[in-house]
């Protein structure tokens, strides 16, 4: 029988099929060692870290919050103080303002921030008229917190309300690696 090529094709499409497989799974295992030791899953629920994240976005998070520093985005779960409910437990992501040790400052008018009396460069901030805060001055950020705010400032439960306030660093799990799905 004459050789039509077909079957060579045929293997070839196969042997390629079979290449991809292996590629995809061994990408597949990597991904989920890093996530199981590295970092994990986060999604983003609600309007308050837009512009720069927005509802129903997924980033990576660290385990590790060792080298916190300002302006690093990250999730932390906290008892929902309101609540009289014991494991009411609320989960959110807002950036890092102040360490401790700083104070800092919030002009509830215009959403300016200074941190040590020096004016914050933020370029990723939505900024108008805060909500009502609960601040009454600069805050004085103690040992073994963190003072934190949503980038978008007019719409966002932060370090400036009595609902959320400091964040111990033991309420932190990890801080955002990168942002890997959005929706928008």
């Amino acid at each position: 029988m004459p050789d039509t090529g077909k079957d060579k094709k045929d293997v070839s499409l196969l042997e390629f099929a079979k290449i991809i497989a292996r590629y995809v799974i061994l990408g597949v295992m990597i991904f989920l060692c890093v996530v199981a030791y590295v970092g994990r899953f986060a999604v983003v629920d609600g309007r308050s870290m837009e512009p720069s994240l927005h509802n129903f976005d997924v980033v990576i998070v660290s385990r590790s919050v060792k080298d916190l520093e300002r302006g690093d985005v990250i999730v932390y779960t906290m008892q929902n103080r309101d609540s009289a409910q014991e494991g009411d437990n609320m989960q959110r992501i807002k950036r890092v303002i102040g360490l401790p040790g700083d104070v800092v400052e919030v002009d509830e008018n215009t959403s300016a921030v200074c941190v040590n009396g020096e004016p914050l460069e933020e370029d990723y901030i939505i900024e108008g008229r805060s909500r009502t805060s609960d601040m009454t001055g600069p805050v004085t950020v103690p040992e073994g917190y963190c003072f934190v705010l949503g980038d978008n400032r007019p719409h966002s439960v932060d370090s400036r309300h009595d609902q959320n306030g400091l964040v111990s660093f033991d309420e932190i799990d990890g801080k955002m690696l990168f942002h890997l799905l959005s929706w928008q």
